[in-house]
């Protein structure tokens, strides 16, 4: 359960199954915390009120602490939010373990979680860290344990033997194991993504219900994660999802040390297909008809807007009177009579609109009409959107993959498949046949109205309860993405082969030999970048270019690999320049990535270069940002911004548009001194967070931008070459269930070509 202290509206995740006791191998032993001065909490739980609670909850209860949020001053309990942190004045969500049997203890005042939370606590040690950061995929350098008398004395006061709040996760006198620890953690990484919710009991606190969509999501998680041996690495990349990829997610720089393990980088997908999901809720369907009864209000009010217009063909069915009167600028008086200050109609304007005898076809094409303007919604569905991701929006969680929800900014839910890091052909294989059979059985139900989400368990899958699929009558059609690791000097490579613009090879130069070669080109450049690279090929020559030109001036000649991968570096940065310059007003920030997203930040990516290049850089940092400003073709415009115009959070939640007022030479100058400053305010640490122009720009890029920070992956046949992972963005859409496994299979191994140094041969069949 969560708790939640007043001025919040965070919903938050709950637990909904009971934690088995802490075996002793698995316990996380004491350590001592420091604790500030208890702060009271206001009001306090009757012994009726409580033991009210445990009943409800299952013996358990949750508590939602105050937690510090810089500088932000969000309420909504959203999904693309963070929580905030404590010494801030608004409460943070508590989330907590099986609760101790209190249930007929005096009242409790939670001075102590208040104390406990402003005390600084301990980071996980380094084992027990790099185990969870591989099993969750997710960057826990930030999370503090706070295990000492006052915590215990904390967790006592909330019922609880362990609860979470923000970045802070506080062990009662029991000590946890390590599935309590996981389904913990889980929450951390909900509460990264969102505000949370709760009842506020008028005792000081927000108290969150247990059977809630986080709680359950949390417990299934944990049980997920923990079923499995201590895994190579998953990650999340943004908003809190598993990255398919397959590696540790880096918020705030880490530069290493024992937490940070080395991973073989895989191949990883994403494959969203166009039905929706939904969650059901007792009162689900009653909501549905009184959102559809208000939708078919607001097409009323919209169609007889219509009928005011003078352009308008309806125009001449209203009254001679009305139509002069609309002529000469006086509708506003008709439409004060017919339309309310809600905006829809009056008695008197559904009266007029029904003497107007509107045809069910005529307003069926008046609807559409409206559809496509964007000034009304579909008929809604039953049910609430999910969450995004493997941890809030999971649908049916499978072997190496899973069914989930892909939550978009503009509303609604869609289904996506992500799978986990492939590393083999073989399991490539297994794991897509598994997911496209799951994909077959909806194909075949279609045309039903819906899919119960007990249902679905075709290729393996455990669903979740209580959801729906709903077909839009159509089979699946799927939007695919790949995420790989590739070595910096690869990256131009694989634009080239892709961009098919001239002959790689001689042997593509010979008319019958060659075709094969051609015609395998022409179809990755098909499938892998359909919508186009963007500004890479442009880039890719900018830096060629450019880097020919410093060669000389170098003093020293580096090797044809170590120019491949500066060349590779600059490319990407250039393409950045080139796409965010030309974004158009209200572009969603993730789009300067274009057709190729870094996922590594691009000051780790620098630091791949070789010893000589690095250094030189370094003593002469303007010199590096010269050489990229040139490859994009902005030589002396330095000091202008990154993104050209102000961009949306492209959030769920948070569409709000915002200036970002980091400029082309600020970026580029920090990161030879290892700072990338083109990530998510989140994702920034303290030192670099200074450097940034303001917090609310920094907030408005996108948290998948260089999410995975410094981390190492390594690839090549050996697994011992470090790469940069990137996504591919711009695949091939509308894809069958049918085609879905030979595409897998042909892009991991071109991938693996790549990486491999061989000559790419693209086999789709």
């Amino acid at each position: 359960m969560r708790v939640q202290e007043p001025g919040r509206d965070r919903s938050d995740p709950e637990r909904s199954t009971r934690h088995s006791a802490p075996t002793a191998h698995d316990r996380v032993g004491p350590v001592p915390s420091v604790g500030a001065g208890p702060a009271r909490i206001p009001g306090t739980f009757s012994p009726q009120r409580l033991v009210a609670l445990q009943r409800a909850v299952g013996n358990r209860a949750v508590a939602a602490m105050l937690a510090e949020r810089h500088g932000e001053d969000k309420d909504q309990h959203g999904h693309d939010e963070d929580h905030t942190h404590a010494g801030h004045t608004r409460g943070e969500p508590v989330q907590c373990a099986a609760a101790l049997d209190h249930a007929h203890e005096e009242p409790v005042q939670r001075a102590a979680a208040h104390s406990v939370l402003r005390s600084s606590g301990r980071a996980l040690e380094a084992p027990l860290r790099t185990e969870m950061e591989a099993r969750l995929g997710a960057d826990f350098s930030g999370v503090r344990l706070h295990t000492g008398a006052v915590a215990q004395r904390s967790a006592q006061e909330l019922g609880a033997r362990a609860y979470t709040s923000g970045e802070n996760v506080v062990i009662g006198s029991t000590g946890v194991d390590k599935h309590t620890l996981a389904h913990e953690l889980t929450h951390v990484i909900q509460q990264r993504q969102g505000p949370v919710s709760g009842t506020d009991h008028g005792d000081g606190l927000r108290v969150s219900d247990p059977t809630d969509r986080f709680e359950r999501a949390a417990e299934a998680n944990a049980k997920r994660v923990m079923a499995a041996p201590p895994p190579s690495a998953h990650r999340t990349g943004d908003e809190g999802r598993t990255d398919p990829a397959g590696s540790l997610s880096r918020g705030a720089r880490d530069t290493g040390g024992a937490g940070t393990p080395d991973v073989q980088r895989a191949v990883g997908f994403e494959f969203e297909a166009q039905w929706n999901v939904r969650r059901m809720e007792d009162n689900s369907e009653t909501v549905r008809a009184q959102r559809s009864q208000k939708r078919q209000q607001l097409i009323d009010a919209r169609i007889l807007e219509i009928f005011l217009s003078p352009y308008s063909p309806y125009h001449r069915r209203l009254g001679p009177q009305e139509q002069e009167q609309a002529a000469e600028g006086k509708a506003d008086a008709l439409r004060a009579q017919w339309f309310g200050s809600d905006g829809l109609l009056t008695a008197a304007g559904e009266q007029r609109l029904a003497d107007l005898g509107v045809t069910e076809s005529e307003r069926q094409g008046l609807v559409t009409t409206l559809l496509v303007r964007g000034e009304v919604s579909e008929e809604p569905l039953a049910g609430e959107n999910l969450g995004k991701g493997r941890v809030d929006g999971l649908v049916v969680a499978g072997n190496k993959f899973d069914l989930t929800a892909d939550a978009s900014p503009t509303g609604g839910s869609n289904l996506e498949w992500i799978t986990d890091p492939l590393t083999s052909l073989a399991e490539v294989g297994t794991v897509m046949d598994n997911l496209t059979a799951m994909a077959r059985y909806l194909d075949g139900r279609r045309g039903d109205p819906y899919i119960p989400s007990e249902d679905v368990t075709a290729g393996g899958g455990t669903p979740q309860s209580r959801l729906r699929i709903y077909p839009d009558g159509n089979p699946l059609s799927f939007a695919p993405q790949a995420t790989l690791g590739a070595r910096l000097e690869r990256l131009p490579k694989l634009i080239d082969y892709l961009a098919n613009r001239e002959p790689m090879s001689v042997m593509e130069r010979v008319p019958v030999l060659g075709a094969g070669r051609v015609r395998r080109r022409a179809q990755a450049s098909a499938d892998l970048s359909a919508g186009g690279l963007g500004e890479l090929p442009v880039a890719r020559a900018g830096a060629d270019a450019a880097i020919t030109a410093l060669l000389p001036r170098l003093g020293f000649q580096p090797s044809r690999s170590d120019t491949k991968a500066l060349t590779g570096l600059v490319m990407h940065l250039a393409a950045y320049l080139i796409q965010g310059q030309n974004l158009p007003p209200g572009a969603n920030a993730k789009s300067i990535a274009g057709a190729l997203m870094a996922r590594t930040d691009f000051a780790h990516a620098f630091s791949l270069l070789s010893p000589n290049l690095t250094g030189h850089f370094q003593a002469n940092r303007d010199a590096f940002v010269a050489l990229v400003l040139q490859a994009a073709g902005m030589t002396g415009h330095g000091d202008e911004r990154v993104f050209g115009n102000e961009v949306e959070r492209g959030l769920a939640s948070d569409r709000t548009r915002t200036t970002i007022e980091l400029t082309r030479n600020a970026w580029l100058s920090a990161l030879p001194s290892g700072s990338d400053l083109l990530k998510n305010w989140d994702h920034l640490t303290v030192d670099e967070r200074d450097m940034v122009d303001n917090e609310d720009g920094a907030r408005a890029v996108h948290k998948s931008l260089g999410a995975l920070g410094a981390e190492q992956n390594l690839v090549g046949p050996r697994g011992n070459q470090e790469a940069v992972v990137a996504e591919l963005r711009r695949m091939k859409d509308n894809v069958p269930t049918a085609n879905l496994k030979q595409l897998a299979v042909a892009v991991f191994s071109l991938v693996e070509q790549l990486n491999a140094q061989q000559t790419l041969r693209y086999e789709s069949r």
